[in-house]
């Protein structure tokens, strides 16, 4: 008897394809989802002090290009709310005044999605979060405790030679 190739197949003997639920894309494509105006993402990245943003604009008030500092970035553990769906309020005047997680999520995807031919200028302010690493000063403790460590390595591969031999 043949071996199943899936657990489909060992479940069931008579299956002979694995047929995936969904075709593989030969490429990725992504999709843009604006399903609020960029002014709400501008403001949700503005009221969560994630960006600073100016907009220069000609005589007929159009916007010719725009100045963003990226500030910070929020991640889940930083939000304001114990639960990602938990609405949050707007400071700023504008409908809807609520926003959640999802919302500022978005607002990253959207907010630069201008018109094709818009230039932006980016500034990061925003550093990273590095681990904290403790320096420990060396003190007499520590040279004995090395020498005593060091002597237990010798130890342990003289006794490891002796195995060796027998």
């Amino acid at each position: 008897m043949k071996a199943p190739e899936s657990f489909a197949q060992a479940v069931n003997p008579k299956l002979t394809k694995t047929i995936p639920s969904k075709p593989i894309p030969k490429e990725e494509s992504f999709e843009f989802i604006v399903s609020q105006t960029k002014r709400f993402y501008e403001s949700i990245l503005t009221d969560t002090n994630s960006i600073e943003i100016e907009h220069s604009r000609d005589t007929n008030n159009y916007i010719n290009y725009s100045r963003v500092t990226i500030k910070k970035i929020l991640d889940p553990f930083e939000w304001f709310a114990n639960h990602l769906h938990t609405p949050i309020a707007l400071t700023m005047n504008y409908k809807p005044q609520i926003y959640n997680w999802y919302d500022y999520k978005a607002a990253w995807m959207n907010f630069i999605y201008l018109r094709p031919r818009h230039t932006w200028l980016i500034k990061y302010s925003w550093i990273p979060k590095q681990p904290k690493v403790q320096e420990k000063a060396r003190s007499s403790t520590n040279s004995s405790s090395e020498a005593t460590l060091k002597q237990k390595l010798k130890e342990a591969l003289d006794n490891l030679e002796k195995y060796d031999e027998h």
